[in-house]
């Protein structure tokens, strides 16, 4: 493999890791009434989808 497609799959791999994190985080949260933790997932998902978006600008480019 070459260097680009190691670069992709590294932030694939992070992103799906904080996506999963904090869709259990937020699953976790809701099911035992716990604000602070459904919030913590929802920032988890957030981000994930944050570095998503910023990938797909910087591959545009």
């Amino acid at each position: 493999m070459d260097e680009a497609t190691e670069s992709r799959g590294w932030w694939l791999r992070l992103q799906l890791g904080l996506g999963l994190a904090g869709g259990a985080a937020w699953f976790a949260g809701a099911f035992i009434e716990q604000d602070f933790l459904a919030g913590a997932g929802c920032g988890l998902i957030l981000a994930a989808l944050v570095l998503r978006l910023g990938r797909r600008k910087a591959d545009a480019d």
